[in-house]
């Protein structure tokens, strides 16, 4: 019984801490295919491990290395920042911000990005929300999209 509840709650832990199976969920976690929703938003947005792509009506954006300035997990929220660092030409962009809303538990609903064009935007950010931004939804891929563990089952 002490055994089992210990195997219980290790399990637990390392899922919560974002270890599972002795992999980084954090790492990963945002990689993958955005499929953009809405006016001025339809396109794709690809996260790979160092290079993002956003094609869409209002941007054109091939990023060739980036780095992660902020990571935020909380339940089935998550928030991470990216700092443009190598681009090509006709890419406007200086930072993007990538956002999962909790009310989606499922990770393929729910997901919105915020594009910030300048410095002095990306600086300012906590004041106000960039000025463009979209509604995602992602394409599933089970290695980086978890099903959710605590939903009731229905019947």
């Amino acid at each position: 019984m002490l055994i089992s509840r210990m195997i219980i709650f290790s399990s637990l832990w390392l899922t919560a801490s974002g270890q599972v199976n002795g992999e980084n969920l954090q790492a990963d976690f945002f990689e993958g295919r955005y499929q953009g929703q809405g006016r001025g938003c339809g396109g794709v947005l690809t996260i790979r491990h160092q290079s993002i792509s956003w094609h869409s009506q209002a941007l054109n954006c091939e990023i060739k290395n980036y780095e992660v300035t902020e990571q935020e997990h909380r339940g089935y929220s998550h928030r991470i920042f990216y700092l443009v660092q190598k681009k090509n030409k006709s890419c406007r962009l200086h930072a993007l911000e990538l956002i999962h809303d909790e009310y989606f538990p499922n990770y393929v609903g729910g997901w919105y990005a915020n594009a910030y064009l300048s410095k002095n935007e990306y600086d300012r950010r906590i004041e106000k929300t960039s000025s463009y931004g979209c509604v995602f939804i992602k394409k599933l891929n089970p290695r980086n999209n978890p099903e959710p563990t605590d939903l009731p089952n229905s019947k």
